[in-house]
Parts: C-alpha cells; sequence; structure tokens
C-alpha cells in the first residue's frame, strides 16, 4: 500500500527587484588537497560580475579568482578564470558560455568551486548586460551564496525554483498550487 506523505512544504515568491530571485549559487570549499604544496596554500576565492565588460556589444563578463598563500602567510599567486557571454572578450577569457546552464557547467570546473543554478532556466541567455554589477566579493562558507541578480529596469522576466537542487532533494514532487497577485506601477493590484 503507497500511502502519500507531505514531509516538506516550500513556498517560493516571485519578485521583480535588483536584489531578489537571484540566478546562481556558489560556494568554495577551501578543504586542503593531499599531496599539495604548503608553500602554495588555498586563501579564498572571490567573485565578480560585471554587467558589460564581456566581449560582444556589452555583454556579462563573471570572473572567479582563487587567491593562494605561502607558509609563511603572504600572498603569493592569483589564478583568475573569465568568463564571458559573447566572443571577442581578448585573449585572458577561460571560456564563452552564452547560456547559464553552460555558466554553471563551467563554473563547477573550477577546483574548490561549487554552484547550481536558481531562479532561471538553463538556456537563459546571459548575452545582455541586463544584470547588477557585483564588484569583487569573497565567496566564504559552506553556505552558498546567491548571486547573478538581473536588472529589473533592463529587463521583466522573473522565475522562481521550486525546490533545492542537492542531490539528496531530487525525486517527485506534488504542487499544490500556484497564486498571486501583480501590483503595476500604474495600474493597482
Amino acid at each position: 500500500m503507497r500511502e502519500n506523505i507531505v514531509n516538506e512544504v516550500r513556498l517560493a515568491r516571485i519578485q521583480m527587484s535588483d536584489s531578489a530571485n537571484p540566478m546562481l549559487a556558489i560556494r568554495y570549499n577551501r578543504v586542503p588537497i593531499a599531496g599539495e604544496s604548503i608553500e602554495l596554500q588555498p586563501q579564498k576565492a572571490t567573485i565578480t560580475i560585471d554587467n558589460n565588460g564581456g566581449g560582444g556589444a556589452a555583454s556579462l563578463r563573471v570572473t572567479v579568482a582563487l587567491y593562494t598563500m605561502d607558509s609563511t602567510g603572504t600572498a603569493s599567486t592569483t589564478t583568475s578564470y573569465i568568463y564571458d557571454a559573447a566572443s571577442g572578450g581578448g585573449a585572458s577569457v577561460t571560456d564563452i558560455c552564452e547560456t547559464l546552464g553552460e555558466l554553471v557547467d563551467e563554473l563547477n570546473k573550477i577546483p574548490g568551486i561549487t554552484a547550481y543554478r536558481m531562479n532561471a532556466a538553463a538556456d537563459y541567455s546571459l548575452a545582455t548586460n541586463d544584470f547588477v554589477d557585483v564588484s569583487a566579493t569573497d565567496i566564504i562558507g559552506h553556505e552558498f551564496m546567491e548571486t547573478l541578480y538581473r536588472d529589473v529596469s533592463e529587463i521583466h522576466y522573473s522565475a522562481v525554483r521550486i525546490g533545492v537542487p542537492q542531490f539528496m532533494d531530487r525525486g517527485r514532487i506534488r504542487l499544490l498550487g500556484v497564486s498571486g497577485t501583480v501590483t503595476g506601477a500604474t495600474t493597482g493590484t
């Protein structure tokens, strides 16, 4: 006999705001790797989002920088991974990522970085400048940092993920309902 069990209820809210519904979650795990040199220890990672720094006609550029230090605690080297949404950004570009899904795949190739897609489809185009700039920000802790927000003055699109894209959360869900209201600037609710 099969029972219907509701063991968790999630609510999600779609908002049109420059600080709501992030498209990307990222974290950096700086656990030492077996056999690595003590002269080159991982220190931190940062992410920078430049809405018009990429190639082409002002498209997105995402830069992840990994910093290391030597055995005395002195900053040693920095390795930068640069992802543009369009070609033409220069020789220093690590790869071209035209969609959010491609960007997530490339970020997950960086040692110590784990990223997943949040509130947008995998085929969401990044080849625009419709994003909010983020200066170099540390990716810290064991919690995922949410980032890559849309500039709502430029684009009227939003999405929300129902569920958490973690390995243990895969499986079936039952959608019990969708409801909402839309409040316009001049037309009311």
